[in-house]
């Protein structure tokens, strides 16, 4: 075998379940795209169809420690707010369960001020490494979206209310089956994360208590470690803009845990520059070099009573042509088998989730060996890519 058709594999999570039936992985892969490629196309004019070209966006350090970026498009009537809280700086800190019952009472609270904002919309997103809480809205009711987020900030982290969002949580929560379980355990692996800070069972919500979600919640909404990205068609000078984001700045203030900004760009902020905190893993999977080594989670059985096996490695992306890169192998590969790219900044974890035959397990994964080395090996048509 060549060292081209070598992948170098970091850890594999699997979820075992004893049960009956066979691998059926070819039937949930994705069909090629069939491009037309006659002659008598109209041409594309790239201005027409790419994004504008953005100015540098407004930065500045709000008084509580929190860094702003302001994008200006003259003459846009919507408005943004993006709110990053990170979750990878206190990751040993962090569980799943806790983040889960902090973001359910950022909803809470949230969205019931935003009902009385017309068009006004929340969406909220957990990340790699962060949870986002985004507003859209009109831009003529900027003052009030940015005070929404203001006064959510700095009272959602009321007890009672934690309380009440770790309930509906728990309530909610339905076990995950293998599939889910093996993901996490594979980030949790690769990325030097405990697994709890990846997967959040029952047990971990009914073990919160007082204490682990307010310290949960001062650790998340700390502004010190937050990035503040705004959307808007004007300039953040413009008043009354600025005395809002000055309100902002003064209603949203984090516990003390120290004094001043710690971090000064987002790359820092969101923990995504520098080298890696992650444990140091030279295995191998398509080699008997360095053998990779096999962490079991039991668990439920998939359907059709499979076992499930994640094969994980990272891949390092520091700039946007490596994440766009890695993006293209992930889906050509994609349509083989059932492969994902996780992208985190500086490095991207591609995991390929194979459903193992009870029957014949140890065929089961060479089949994806083999098919995975036969990838490596061609090259692909300039009509594919």
């Amino acid at each position: 075998m060549s060292r081209a058709a070598r992948a170098r594999l970091l850890t594999l999570a699997v979820a075992l379940a004893a049960t009956s039936g066979g691998c059926r992985c070819s039937k949930e892969t994705l069909s090629p795209v069939v491009f037309e490629t006659a002659s008598d196309r109209e041409s594309i004019d790239p201005t027409q169809v790419l994004a504008p070209p953005w100015q540098p966006p407004r930065v500045a350090l709000l008084d509580n420690g929190a860094l702003l970026h302001w994008l200006v498009e003259a003459g846009n009537p919507a408005f943004h707010l993006r709110v990053l809280l990170p979750t990878s700086v206190s990751a040993d800190k962090l569980s799943a369960a806790a983040t889960s019952a902090v973001l359910k009472a950022l909803e809470m609270r949230l969205a019931a001020r935003l009902r009385r904002i017309p068009d006004a919309e929340l969406d909220l997103r957990s990340g790699p490494g962060r949870i986002e809480v985004s507003v859209h809205g009109r831009d003529g009711d900027a003052s009030e979206l940015i005070a929404a987020v203001a006064e959510t900030l700095a009272d959602a982290g009321d007890p009672k209310l934690l309380a009440v969002a770790q309930g509906k949580v728990l309530a909610r929560h339905r076990e995950a089956g293998p599939s889910a379980l093996a993901a996490a355990a594979l980030g949790a692996r690769l990325l030097g994360h405990p697994l709890a800070h990846e997967y959040a069972s029952k047990q971990d919500l009914v073990d919160l208590n007082r204490g682990r979600l307010d310290r949960s919640w001062s650790l998340l909404s700390d502004p010190r470690d937050a990035v503040v990205i705004v959307h808007s068609g004007r300039e953040p000078s413009d008043e009354p803009l600025a005395t809002d984001v000055a309100a902002l700045s003064q209603r949203w203030r984090g516990s003390v845990r120290g004094f001043g900004a710690r971090r000064s760009s987002i790359s820092d902020r969101l923990g995504r520059s520098g080298k890696l905190r992650s444990p140091k893993l030279d295995s191998y999977l398509l080699s008997e070099r360095k053998p990779a080594s096999m962490k079991v989670y039991p668990g439920r059985p998939e359907r059709g009573g499979r076992a499930v096996v994640m094969l994980g490695r990272l891949i390092p992306t520091p700039t946007a042509e490596d994440r766009s890169l890695a993006r293209l192998g992930q889906r050509l590969l994609q349509q083989e088998m059932d492969a994902r790219l996780l992208v985190a900044g500086p490095v991207s974890l591609l995991a390929i989730r194979v459903r193992v035959s009870a029957r014949d397990p140890v065929r089961s994964l060479e089949r994806i060996f083999e098919r995975m080395q036969r990838f490596a090996s061609e090259a692909q048509p300039r009509e594919r890519l």
